[in-house]
């Protein structure tokens, strides 16, 4: 494999390593998208079931705070 890999000539090398490097491109570009997505979906939870409830929980501090000053 070496010896016939060392027979190619330097346009066909390169093509090759071209062609390699497109291939490990493509391959972290799409593991980066999938871990994106996870990334997304993990902050639209975080968001619906930590931070809303603290929302609800601010607004009722309000409620608490307007009830006793009356």
């Amino acid at each position: 494999m070496i010896k016939n890999f060392n027979n190619f000539k330097m346009a066909y090398k390169l093509i090759l390593l071209f062609i390699f490097m497109a291939i490990c491109t493509g391959i972290v570009g799409l593991i980066g998208i999938y871990n994106m997505d996870k990334l997304n979906t993990s902050g639209k939870l975080m968001y619906e079931y930590n931070l809303r409830p603290i929302e609800t929980l601010n607004e009722i501090k309000l409620f608490n705070d307007a009830y006793r000053s009356n």
